[in-house]
């Protein structure tokens, strides 16, 4: 992710990846 600063949606679209 290009954003450092993830909130949950990070995590939910990481483990979409």
């Amino acid at each position: 992710m290009s954003r450092p600063q993830c909130s949950m949606r990070c995590e939910y679209l990481s483990h979409r990846g």
